[in-house]
């Protein structure tokens, strides 16, 4: 088996929470699931939540915040709770008997114990089994995927590296398994807008290579758009300002 890597197809992120939903029904581990993508914790640093640290009782509503010292490095971290999270904790929520704020939110057998972690990467493992996904893919890659998927979606780096601690973006891509394919899919998106390119050239008047620019780049700026790769919308962006 090799390096744990983050779940870079979307398509694999969605069947993997769905399976809790569909297959093998069970709303702590499509939580446990959910809140570990996008949060971008340590498995460790997840069962170790308590409903008092998403949860405020005097409020009767969620936390905008996740306030976390970290098992691992004992620094503080702050995270926005964003919809999915939100979301996911209150089904979850709304369908057990909390008994106390106190009360680990991925629990065991009793509410006092939480899962412990072999249980979690069990868990994972077998889903991942059954869809069939890539045996590299365990609890870690959770906050893995976090990473790939924000970075792919234009995240700068040094918001990254600030996220993991990291001393340098060689350590973060190295991290996140940014390998060759991810290379490739960059340049084929690249050839494809260079394509059009070339019709460009072949037109005289200002006007019409404006007007021809902002026609044929429609449907790809749609395209690009629904990618969210940075790179491929700055050059699409350059084109369409001439």
């Amino acid at each position: 088996m090799g390096t744990t890597q983050p779940i870079k197809n979307k398509k694999d992120i969605t069947a993997l929470k769905e399976y809790f939903l569909t297959e093998d029904f069970n709303l702590r581990n499509y939580t446990l699931i959910t809140m570990g993508i996008n949060t971008a914790l340590r498995i460790s640093d997840i069962l170790a939540l308590r409903w008092k640290d998403v949860y405020n009782t005097d409020e009767q509503s969620f936390r905008s915040h996740l306030n976390k010292r970290e098992q691992k490095t004992g620094k503080s971290t702050c995270i926005a709770l964003n919809q999915s999270v939100i979301q996911a904790l209150t089904l979850y929520r709304n369908s057990i008997s909390v008994l106390s704020e106190q009360a680990f939110i991925f629990y065991g057998k009793t509410p006092d114990r939480p899962l412990c972690r072999s249980q979690a990467y069990r868990i994972i493992k077998n889903a991942c089994h059954q869809l069939r996904l890539p045996d590299n893919i365990s609890c870690h890659s959770l906050r893995k995927t976090f990473g790939y998927q924000a970075l792919q979606a234009g995240v700068t780096p040094a918001i990254l590296m600030l996220i993991y601690n990291h001393s340098s973006f060689q350590v973060t891509k190295r991290y996140l398994g940014i390998d060759q394919d991810d290379k490739d899919n960059i340049f084929l998106e690249i050839n494809c807008l260079l394509q059009h390119c070339l019709g460009i050239l072949e037109i005289p008047d200002s006007s019409q290579k404006i007007s021809y620019i902002k026609s044929r780049f429609t449907i790809q700026a749609i395209r690009i758009k629904s990618i969210k790769n940075p790179l491929s919308t700055r050059l699409l962006s350059l084109f369409i300002r001439r």
